[in-house]
């Protein structure tokens, strides 16, 4: 099988001979991104909830149920159309690499047909791994309060490195998730089960790959923050003008390198089962 360093090569590979269009995905999703916490309902509430207390909550409950209600709901409309962007460049990637006609609109409108399995089987992974999350965020807290101290210590630690573990493997494994649902047609748990056996073996190899795509966007990161007048020291403010319009230019370049390397990857694998 190809290896992680392959594969990192074939990704940049195919985004450099595709710019154009690479560019075009990760401008919509940087859009989606900056949309969607510009409109998000929970602004509202932290500008209602400045001076919090039991008193304004318990005289703004039904305000503060219904903004909480709207933004999750907003949450997920959000995820969604970034599902859908993302989906969209794994086709195009697809459809690329196989020497077929395809662009960044049409990518686009036919991922919108599998939207909703699309969606589903995504929220089913994002409560599978959240619920691993809470439970890696429950024995954190346990060990930076002193409960380990009672004489629990080994048993909170050794738990929490394994819930830690879990999380990143949980990761991996459903990592494959967006391309079962497109190109084999799965849905629900049974994208799950098939991203898992796909992944089976192979986890090592994905936890290199995301790594050195996760490198080359620090790298980037760096790089645009020299340009930008500091140095590698220096620490940027984020509430500049110059830094946001800069963390958002490296947002768009940098979006599409993901789904491309998980495509990569995901064809990687299938073709290896072939041969």
């Amino acid at each position: 099988m190809t290896g992680p360093l392959q594969i990192a090569q074939k990704t940049v590979r195919f985004y450099r001979e595709n710019l154009s269009d690479c560019l075009l995905f990760g401008l919509l999703s940087q859009s989606i991104s900056i949309i969607g916490l510009a409109l998000s309902p929970l602004k509202r509430l932290l500008v209602l909830s400045e001076n919090l207390s039991p008193e304004w909550l318990s005289e703004h409950l039904g305000q503060t149920m219904t903004i909480g209600i709207t933004s999750v709901l907003w949450l997920i409309i959000n995820f969604w159309l970034y599902l859908l962007i993302a989906g969209a460049l794994a086709r195009f990637v697809w459809k690329r690499d196989r020497n077929e006609e395809a662009h960044a609109v049409s990518s686009t409108l036919q991922t919108f047909d599998q939207g909703g399995p699309l969606l589903w089987a995504n929220l089913l992974t994002g409560l599978i791994i959240g619920a691993a999350a809470l439970f890696t965020s429950i024995m954190f807290f346990l060990y930076k309060t002193g409960a380990s101290e009672s004489g629990g210590g080994f048993i909170i630690s050794l738990l929490l490195s394994v819930a830690m573990g879990g999380v990143v493997f949980l990761c991996l494994k459903f990592s494959l998730v967006t391309a079962v649902v497109l190109f084999e047609g799965r849905r629900g748990m049974h994208a799950l089960n098939r991203s898992w056996f796909l992944m089976t073996g192979r986890e090592f190899d994905a936890f290199m790959l995301f790594t050195l795509l996760f490198a080359i966007f620090l790298l980037f990161g760096m790089l645009m923050g020299v340009l930008q007048g500091g140095d590698m020291n220096t620490t940027p403010n984020p509430d500049a003008p110059s830094w946001s319009l800069l963390e958002n230019l490296i947002g768009i370049i940098i979006a599409p390198l993901f789904p491309i390397g998980i495509t990569q990857f995901y064809q990687t694998i299938i073709a290896d089962q072939k041969g």
